[in-house]
């Protein structure tokens, strides 16, 4: 079952900060730590650049993740980050 409060409503998944959330990628930086509290671990967790590059996922645990970039940013980015069970 999903953790925390999300909910799956009509195919859509419906949930909190808890599950997603938006990473601000600073100027020139190749990683971020998102911190997060979690009872169990996410089997996924997905992140989508809103510039050009690719993203990967370390360091999963129970305290939160890292996300690293292909290419730094040449400005303040955002990523959008969703994990799943």
């Amino acid at each position: 079952p999903p953790p925390f409060d999300t909910i799956i409503v009509r195919d859509r998944i419906v949930g909190s900060e808890r599950n997603r959330g938006q990473i601000v990628m600073e100027k020139g930086a190749d990683r971020v730590r998102v911190d997060q509290s979690w009872g169990s671990l996410p089997a996924a967790i997905q992140v989508t650049p809103s510039f050009d590059t690719t993203a990967f996922v370390t360091d999963i645990n129970l305290t939160g993740f890292t996300v690293h970039v292909s290419t730094p940013p040449t400005r303040r980015e955002v990523l959008y980050w969703k994990a799943m069970w």
